[in-house]
C-alpha cells in the first residue's frame, strides 16, 4: 500500500499520512479509518497529509470521502490540517478538490513544500 498512517508522539502531537505512488480509492478508505482511530486513541488533532512522492489519486468521491473523514476528526480542540503538496502535476490537480472542499468546510489548513515548515506551523 502506498500510503501509511502513524503517530508523530511523542516527539510531535501530529498524525501523519505519507502517500507515495499511485493512491488508490482502497488505499484511501484504510488510511480514513486509521486516522479516525489514531484520533480517537490519542487525542491528537493536528493532521500532516504528506503528498509529496504521491503521483496519482483517485477520483474526487474517494478524495471527499477522505476529506470528510479528516474534518470530523480534526474541526474540533484547535484541529488543524497540514498538506505536503505532490510534486506531480496530476497529483496536485487532484488533491486541488481535497484542498478546496477542506477549505469550504472550515477546515484550518495549510499547503506547504516543507515538512520541518508544516509541523512548525502545526504545533504554533
Amino acid at each position: 500500500m502506498p500510503s501509511t498512517v502513524e503517530s508523530l508522539a511523542p516527539a510531535h502531537q501530529i498524525i501523519e499520512v505519507v502517500h507515495s505512488g499511485e493512491v488508490s480509492a482502497a488505499d484511501l478508505r484504510v488510511v480514513e479509518k486509521r486516522i479516525a482511530e489514531l484520533a480517537q486513541e490519542s487525542g491528537i488533532r493536528l493532521l500532516l497529509g504528506n503528498y509529496l512522492e504521491a503521483t496519482g489519486l483517485p477520483g474526487a468521491i474517494d478524495v471527499l470521502n477522505l476529506v470528510e473523514a479528516a474534518i470530523g476528526a480534526f474541526t474540533v480542540a484547535n484541529g488543524k490540517h497540514a498538506l505536503l503538496w505532490p510534486k506531480n502535476d496530476q497529483a496536485r490537480i487532484e488533491l486541488d478538490v481535497a484542498r478546496m472542499a477542506e477549505k469550504n468546510n472550515g477546515v484550518n489548513m495549510r499547503i506547504f513544500g516543507d515538512r520541518d515548515a508544516a509541523i512548525a506551523w502545526l504545533e504554533s
